[in-house]
């Protein structure tokens, strides 16, 4: 024999919470269903009926229904996932990189391109595109890295 569902009793707050976490037009999905679990077990509607009217499996109502009942509405988000640490350490990797890009290309290159750069300073070539796309250089259109949002402050025009 089964046994019985964890009850659910939300506060006011909590309620507000959940039917605004359910109906977000830009909340991801994820978080909007664990919202309408919560909402549908403090209504008395039995785990079974959840999972068949929402169209997922019974362990992952009782999954929701449990947390939430030990977490309250901060057990909805997700946990940290430990995983391997990134071997690159992208503050180090950018200064190296504008680095090298006030040097010229080595003998036999016109200019720097990604894949060259990778090779210099020898890491991928999508973790240098990476860093090229957040500080916005192009590569191909260069003829400066160094971008100043004060870029005509200091230039009188007569």
């Amino acid at each position: 024999m089964a046994r019985p569902a964890t009850q659910i009793i939300l506060s006011q707050h909590e309620t507000a919470q959940l039917v605004s976490m359910s109906r977000k037009p830009k909340i991801e999905a994820r978080y909007a269903l664990r919202a309408q679990i919560i909402l549908k077990a403090a209504k008395g509607v039995s785990g079974l009926e959840i999972a068949k009217q929402l169209g997922v499996s019974p362990g992952i109502v009782s999954k929701w229904r449990v947390r939430f009942e030990s977490e309250r509405c901060d057990g909805l988000l997700d946990d940290f996932r430990p995983g391997r640490p990134p071997k690159i350490d992208f503050d180090k990797l950018r200064e190296r990189l504008l680095e090298k890009l006030d040097e010229p290309p080595p003998t036999g290159f016109a200019r720097w391109d990604g894949t060259l750069l990778a090779k210099t300073l020898n890491v991928s070539a999508d973790s240098v595109w990476s860093i090229l796309r957040r500080l916005g250089i192009s590569l191909k259109r260069r003829r400066s890295w160094c971008v100043s949002t004060d870029a005509g402050a200091d230039m009188k025009v007569a």
